[in-house]
């Protein structure tokens, strides 16, 4: 893999490039940008289809979107590890979605874009054309996360709780056991402040 490193528009414009150059003919391309949590996900995708819509039509579907029940997510416990990375989300649900665009010929939209929490698992991964790794430090994760949802999703504590003993622990056997960055065509990774490294995979 070729790596550079950039400015946060230099990256996403030199990702986009290689989106377009990977797309292999005139039917939709599913796009999946996987990361940990306040990874900057949800943003890149935005990013990313403010700058191809004028030429190409563009879906994007969110993942938190397709959480189970909170009974189901909590089934193991509250702050379960193994609940979070296996329980959180319906994979099935979201291949339901897929599926058609895989199996037919669909030439609209232009790209479906997905971005989430793991969705290199083996139930999904193969439903992307094209995938995005976004790599960040742990201390990064908790020092965002403490930033953005505490006000949303709970007191400090709470939220220090929830990362500390289930986001972060989740994503470190995630990575283990489904290996994104070897999974993906281009690889981010947040050096910090503005700057970011980017690898892309061969093709």
């Amino acid at each position: 893999m070729a790596v550079n490193k950039y400015s946060y528009n230099e990256m996403t414009e030199q990702l986009i490039t290689h989106i377009i150059k990977c797309k292999k003919n005139c039917t939709t391309t599913i796009i999946g940008i996987d990361g940990a949590d306040c990874s900057g996900k949800t943003t890149l995708s935005k990013v990313i289809c403010q700058k191809i819509k004028g030429k190409n039509s563009v879906q994007i579907i969110h993942f938190d979107d397709y959480a189970n029940s909170l009974e189901e997510r909590q089934k193991k416990g509250e702050f379960s590890v193994e609940a979070f990375l296996y329980d959180f989300f319906d994979f099935d649900a979201l291949k339901v979605i897929l599926k058609p665009y895989k199996e037919e010929a669909y030439t609209v939209p232009d790209f479906i874009i997905v971005e989430g929490l793991f969705l290199s698992n083996e139930s999904i991964i193969s439903y992307f054309d094209y995938f995005v790794r976004i790599e960040i430090s742990d201390n990064m994760v908790l020092e965002r996360a403490l930033m953005r949802d505490v006000d949303v999703i709970g007191s400090k504590a709470w939220v220090y709780k929830h990362y500390t003993e289930q986001c972060i622990p989740a994503q470190s056997i995630y990575k283990k056991q489904y290996r994104p960055d070897e999974t993906a065509n281009a690889l981010i990774n947040i050096c910090g402040g503005e700057c970011y490294a980017i690898y892309f995979k061969d093709t």
